[in-house]
């Protein structure tokens, strides 16, 4: 299916991981993961491996991840209080 990717656009890598375009070319395109990390890859292989989120899907997922995150420093802290 022909997508037209823009920068700026949010979509979803292989694992369900949100990424952001930073900069499309006509052979690859760079995105950025949400933990920074930026990556690129050939235009045919971002079409089979990635697929576009709405804006209110990346909400969600952004949400879950906050939420992983503050449970895991939960547990961290509750670790370090017991020891």
């Amino acid at each position: 299916m022909f997508v037209l990717i823009q920068r700026g656009q949010s979509f979803v890598d292989a694992n369900n991981y949100p990424v952001e375009i930073c900069k499309v070319t006509l052979t690859q395109v760079i995105y950025r993961r949400l933990d920074g990390r930026t990556r690129a890859t050939s235009i045919s292989a971002y079409n089979e491996e990635f697929e576009r989120i709405e804006h209110n899907e990346l909400h969600m997922i952004k949400a879950e991840i906050e939420k992983e995150k503050h449970i895991a420093s939960l547990r961290k802290m509750r670790r370090t209080s017991i020891n």
